[in-house]
């Protein structure tokens, strides 16, 4: 089996969580290397300065407005993302959330809310995107890490766990 590396000529690059961060920056060297980027944040996190920014760059920005933990949607906007520019051959599932959980005041909501962006935001996209993938033949899929899945940090109960899982 060969290894395959995502290349523009084959298809486009989906970030998740590419508002800001490392996702906004991995879109622009995408978009620098002539990647047509879908990018997907929150609605009240638009991505509008971002193509902006890029719009003079060899490949382009475009939004797919998604929150990670709606699983319907998820397969909606991957369904939505091949349509509209072709097939997805580079998937970075980048968002996602730190909540803060201190020892002495743990919260099972925290944990239940930092897993369903972090944990299960992966898998939202991932599960509709995979069978495609697997057809193909062909794909690319990054998983954003930490270090606090290694060792604990104080306030990174939460977090941490996410990151191992």
């Amino acid at each position: 089996m060969t290894l395959y590396r995502a290349n523009p000529k084959h298809g486009v690059a989906w970030i998740t969580g590419g508002s800001s961060g490392i996702g906004r920056a991995l879109a622009k060297d995408l978009a620098a290397k002539g990647f047509v980027i879908a990018v997907s944040a929150l609605d009240e996190h638009p991505i509008d300065t971002l193509i902006v920014e890029t719009a003079q760059m060899p490949g382009r920005v475009v939004a797919y407005p998604c929150d990670v933990t709606d699983e319907p949607r998820m397969g909606s906007t991957v369904a939505a993302i091949e349509k509209d520019l072709g097939p997805i051959v580079l998937a970075v599932f980048n968002a996602g959330n730190y909540i803060a959980t201190p020892g002495e005041d743990l919260r099972v909501r925290d944990f239940r809310q930092s897993f369903e962006v972090n944990y299960f935001g992966i898998i939202n996209g991932l599960v509709p995107l995979m069978e495609r993938m697997r057809i193909r033949a062909r794909g690319h899929i990054v998983l954003v890490g930490s270090v606090t899945a290694y060792f604990g940090w104080p306030t990174t109960a939460a977090y941490g766990g996410t990151k191992a899982a």
